[in-house]
């Protein structure tokens, strides 16, 4: 006696074969399921499917569930195979197919179903005293997507993301949200939103600074633009470090502000400003990468205690 069970997707995405593994499929997409057993000797058998709620799909040759989305594709002693088109979020679980005879036979496969995140919509609004706000939004994604900003020069950024669930309990909306001193009138940023259900491609975003009014692009006169101290640290030009960085003001959760200013030097030069004080020179020199690697982050660290000792000094005052 044997029995073996297979998943057939006519859009090719998903696995078929191993009742183990894990069936992916995106919103809209077409689901096939079958499942065969051998009867030998078995001359009165049924077959039957049930959805993830337990509900009979189909007994035999008759469908039972009152979906229309659901089709009999092959039925016979020893196979039924069912379609469900269209598929939802909410049809997600584990299917069950049950073979009764002379021995019950069963098995089970396990569905999950991706939604992909909407355009993202971008949208960008001076925030008083400091600076641009960027804003990026998307919703109606399962699970949550990843959203990033890459600026014109090649650096990415992680912003500030959030995500909120759906009154469906299913679906996400996500913003990240990012803060800019100064720029380039000719500067863009790029809001670039990764999901699995993309299949490797990414939703993107773009908002050009010359097309911010010049009222906004120009800081309010007499308004305080930098506080605390400030500290100065040169190193190579390198989107990995620049990464490492991030991370680490992630890590430490230290509230933080972006100044990109491009510089004509004969090296590529870019000046940051993170809003606490603290000043970021990126020089494109290779030569001394490792080291400097290891001076950045011995003098973040360092300069990170001396600024909590002088905010703990200037509290207590």
């Amino acid at each position: 006696i044997w029995w073996c069970w297979q998943v057939r997707n006519p859009n090719l995405w998903g696995f078929a074969g191993a009742a183990s593994a894990t069936v992916t499929l995106k919103e809209g997409e077409n689901l096939e399921l079958s499942c065969a057993f051998s009867t030998r000797g078995d001359s009165n058998s049924s077959l039957q499917w049930l959805n993830p709620r337990g509900f009979t799909i189909f007994l035999n040759d008759r469908r039972v569930l009152r979906d229309p989305r659901y089709k009999l594709l092959r039925y016979s002693e020893k196979e039924l195979s069912i379609r469900l088109s269209n598929v939802t979020v909410h049809d997600e679980g584990i299917y069950s197919c049950f073979h009764y005879g002379r021995r019950f036979k069963n098995h089970s496969q396990k569905v999950e179903i991706l939604a992909a995140p909407s355009v993202p919509v971008l949208e960008a609004s001076r925030d008083a005293g400091r600076g641009i706000r960027l804003s990026c939004h998307t919703q109606g994604c399962k699970p949550q997507p990843r959203i990033s900003w890459l600026l014109d020069n090649g650096i990415e950024l992680p912003g500030d993301s959030r995500h909120q669930l759906g009154v469906d309990g299913k679906k996400w909306s996500s913003s990240s949200t990012l803060r800019v001193l100064r720029f380039s009138p000719k500067a863009t940023a790029n809001c670039t939103v990764q999901h699995p259900a993309l299949r490797g491609h990414s939703l993107v975003a773009s908002f050009h600074f010359q097309d911010l009014p010049r009222a906004a692009a120009a800081p309010a006169p007499g308004s305080p633009q930098y506080q605390g101290f400030y500290s100065l640290i040169i190193f190579p030009f390198n989107s990995s470090i620049l990464f490492l960085y991030s991370f680490l003001i992630h890590s430490l959760s230290i509230p933080y502000q972006f100044l990109l200013i491009p510089m004509s030097f004969p090296y590529r030069l870019y000046f940051i400003l993170f809003y606490w004080g603290f000043f970021l020179l990126t020089l494109k020199n290779y030569y001394f990468y490792y080291i400097f690697l290891f001076i950045f982050i011995f003098i973040f660290l360092f300069i990170y205690t001396l600024h909590q000792m002088y905010t703990a000094g200037w509290s207590g005052q």
